[in-house]
């Protein structure tokens, strides 16, 4: 086939995206229920740590967005949020997990939750928004980069 993505292109551009579905997947499945069982938070503080970084996501995308088609190339790319942001994503998603139990009370747990929930957001567009926007610079006709975003 002339033109086209390998097969093994796909799949090594498809498994860029595994750690953003995983994380979410885990967040969207667990946090709750890690927040109101074992932190034994309050359904209402649980609710609003959620519904504020769902809403923070939706302001640091497009902001993310602007930031990666401002940038200009350097040696190692022009998608350079992707890699810089991958370890502060890492450790924010560590800190969502763990919650200082004992060492504060409950507003200043109910704000190191919504702290880290943002952050942890916000490398997540720095990693995500790039990545997908990697499709753009495959340099193959559309129906190809179509195939690979699939994968």
């Amino acid at each position: 086939k002339q033109g086209g993505f390998p097969l093994v292109r796909k799949v090594f551009y498809a498994v860029g995206g595994i750690p953003y579905q995983m994380t979410t997947a885990a967040l969207n499945i667990s946090l709750q229920i890690f927040l109101l069982d074992v932190v034994q938070m309050k359904a209402f503080y649980v609710s609003l740590i959620l519904f504020v970084s769902r809403a923070w996501d939706a302001v640091t995308d497009p902001l993310v967005g602007y930031l990666v088609s401002r940038s200009k190339w350097t040696p190692i790319g022009k998608l350079t949020p992707l890699l810089l942001s991958t370890p502060f994503g890492v450790l924010s998603y560590v800190l969502v997990w763990s919650v200082p139990a004992g060492s504060m009370s409950e507003a200043g747990g109910v704000l190191w939750l919504l702290v880290t929930t943002c952050l942890f957001e916000t490398f997540m567009s720095c990693y995500n928004v790039p990545y997908l926007s990697l499709s753009m610079f495959l340099g193959a006709p559309k129906k190809d980069r179509d195939s690979a975003t699939a994968y």
